[in-house]
């Protein structure tokens, strides 16, 4: 995840003559974040910012995560009300990666981590997952200090908007389908 620090961010404009002093200032270690409007549009990083451009090798972290953080969570007694599983946090670590997710790709990394989580989840604890099921947890994970208060309701807004999309039925449903439309 990119730390955007509000004293590095420059317009576009302003960047222009800096930038062989903002290119100097990332190799020895200094970000920067051009904008322009009101979005960064790009960021000026060291050499050794750790980037992850094979989305394969991302998919497996992010499968590797996703399966760790829902075995534990459903491992908490704190989150269960007699046999029935309520998701009250996902757990600082799945905060951290999913702000990540966020800030990084909301359509195509953030959704699939979530509806991906709550799938793992929902075949951990042995009862399907749907939006509402697990909106308090996430919340209350991505509020471990990782986005803002407003960045949270936008990326929650944004996923129960899209939560069908991306989102499988439980197999229950499935065969419920199946024997309807017989």
């Amino acid at each position: 995840m990119v730390n955007i620090t509000a004293s590095r961010m420059w317009t576009v404009t302003d960047a222009k003559p800096k930038l062989n002093s903002l290119v100097a200032e990332a190799q020895s270690g200094q970000m920067a974040h051009i904008v322009s409007g009101a979005q960064i549009v790009a960021h000026l990083v060291p050499p050794t910012t750790w980037i992850i451009d094979d989305p394969l090798a991302l998919e497996f972290m992010m499968r590797a995560v996703v399966d760790k953080e829902a075995a534990w969570v459903a491992a908490d007694n704190t989150q269960w009300q007699g046999d029935h599983f309520v998701l009250t946090h996902a757990g600082d670590v799945l905060g951290r990666v999913l702000g990540w997710a966020w800030r990084t790709d909301p359509d195509k990394i953030f959704m699939r981590a979530v509806t991906d989580y709550a799938m793992s989840l929902g075949d951990a604890v042995q009862q399907s997952m749907a939006f509402p099921d697990v909106s308090e947890g996430l919340a209350r994970s991505l509020g471990g200090g990782v986005l803002e208060r407003s960045e949270i309701t936008a990326a929650l807004k944004y996923a129960e908007k899209h939560w069908d999309e991306w989102a499988l039925p439980p197999a229950d449903s499935e065969a419920v389908d199946t024997e309807s439309s017989l």
